[in-house]
């Protein structure tokens, strides 16, 4: 048998411009198994520097939320509300991507 191992190589891909792609593709959609719930979805780039602030641990996953929101909000220009609606990092808990809720008005959507 042969085997062929390359290494893993960290590459920064930068997101085209939404009005550039097709309708079809900006924004992602999901439905539930049921049909009754949606979630969409849109890549943005982070603002310069945040990808860094990640890798260097200055900002992540583990952090007080009311701390990463003041730093968020002072040092890359986000709303503090917004910034304490961060849902995940990734890749793998750590990397520097992150998923926010970016919802407003929405009732009971927290609550379980």
């Amino acid at each position: 048998m042969k085997f062929s191992v390359s290494p893993v190589v960290r590459v920064a891909v930068q997101c085209k411009v939404a009005s550039d792609l097709p309708k079809t593709v900006v924004p992602v959609m999901s439905k539930s198994p049921n049909k009754q719930y949606r979630l969409y979805m849109e890549a943005r780039p982070l603002e310069e520097g945040l990808p860094e602030a990640i890798d260097d641990g200055r900002i992540g996953p583990r952090d007080d939320p009311k701390i990463r929101s003041k730093i968020l909000a002072e040092e890359f220009g986000w709303d503090k509300d917004l910034a304490k609606k961060i849902w995940c990092f990734g890749p793998e808990t750590t990397g520097p991507n992150m998923v926010v809720d970016m919802c407003k008005g929405v009732q009971y959507l927290n609550e379980n």
